[in-house]
């Protein structure tokens, strides 16, 4: 702002300079000897007024130049990225989540409240579990508060019929290089849900 004020500051001196070279330069047909030097004095004034405040503008631009070095050494931390699924993460997980025919499970993939990208991430996971054999995905947004988790957990009291399910999840996820934090609070036994909570800071 302190720049932009004195290149307005410097557009006066810089106009009188102007008009005064050019009133020197192009007087009238009989200009007197005292009309002359008053144009003379106008147009040396208009410079001399340039030239000072042109010498404090680089003074200015020193240190914007000081500025910008720092800038330029702050480094930026770029936004997490988002979670997806790659190809091969899809088959290393559609392998290991085989059931037998007799097999179906029904769970639930949450996601942690406030966290757009946790629901995005969750959905692709519901989607890939309900197009697998014997498995099928519900779930959505939590919607109240929470303890602050990290990365995926799976939240399971586990009986007879559903360790098998847990086991399998758990596999899937491992062999994708997405291993699940295991706790046993907050859901009822003989259950189990995967929270999707924020990324790994």
């Amino acid at each position: 702002m302190d720049l932009l004020i004195q290149i307005a500051a410097a557009g006066g001196p810089i106009m009188l300079a102007v008009m005064g070279i050019i009133v020197s330069l192009s007087p009238p047909e009989k200009p007197g000897k005292l009309q002359r030097r008053w144009a003379i004095s106008f147009a040396l004034v208009g410079i001399l007024s340039f030239f000072a405040i042109f010498n404090e503008m680089r003074g200015t631009d020193q240190i914007l130049g000081q500025i910008w070095e720092h800038i330029k050494g702050i480094k930026t931390v770029s936004p997490t990225a988002a979670r997806h699924l790659d190809d091969e993460q899809r088959i290393r997980m559609k392998k290991a989540l085989k059931l037998s025919p007799d097999e179906n499970y029904e769970f639930q993939i949450n996601s942690a409240p406030s966290c757009d990208e946790c629901e995005l991430f969750a959905q692709e996971l519901r989607d890939f579990f309900n197009i697998a054999p014997g498995w099928t995905a519900g779930g959505g947004p939590i919607i109240f508060p929470m303890p602050r988790l990290h990365g995926l957990v799976l939240l399971s009291v586990g009986d007879g019929k559903i360790t098998a399910a847990v086991q399998k999840i758990k596999m899937a996820f491992s062999s994708a290089g997405m291993p699940l934090e295991y706790r046993s609070d907050g859901v009822q036994p003989g259950s189990f849900v995967i929270l999707v909570a924020r990324p790994d800071s």
